[in-house]
């Protein structure tokens, strides 16, 4: 039961550091609700955050919750399996951009984000040019 209880702890200080790092860490920081609102079209609702196992996660969604921008921060390993999947290089996007599984992935120096724009179903489908300026706020966050 202590390792058990050690082990959340542990989790929860990870958790709050990562939170507590800056913009590269809060995937809020890395796209503004300003961003987002430009990318749909409509202003934005604030930005909810989540804590997640390698940071952290932020959707941004448009008032009738019809459309949605979303932002989290990743691994290297995600990355890598954008690319061997058969992603699409996105050149001017930080030091490497690639487009797959309908998110921009986005790495600058040793950070990951991966960044998806939902506008519509075939938005998810083919890479809309919104999502350039997003994944390049992200990559000059990180």
């Amino acid at each position: 039961m202590l390792i058990a209880l050690a082990t959340v702890v542990s989790g929860i200080v990870t958790t709050l550091a990562a939170a507590n790092a800056g913009p590269a860490a809060n995937a809020c920081g890395l796209v503004t609700a300003a961003e987002a609102s430009t990318a749909m079209g409509v202003t934005s609702l604030p930005g909810k955050a989540r804590p997640t196992r390698r940071g952290s996660s932020c959707r941004y969604y448009s008032p009738n919750h019809q459309m949605n921008v979303f932002v989290q921060t990743v691994s290297a390993g995600d990355m890598i399996g954008a690319t061997q999947l058969g992603g699409k290089t996105v050149p001017g996007v930080g030091d490497k951009a690639v487009w797959a599984g309908g998110s921009l992935f986005v790495q600058k120096g040793g950070k990951v984000a991966q960044v998806a724009l939902y506008l519509n179903a075939a938005s998810m489908e083919k890479m809309d040019a919104a999502i350039v300026p997003l994944g390049r706020a992200a990559a000059g966050r990180m």
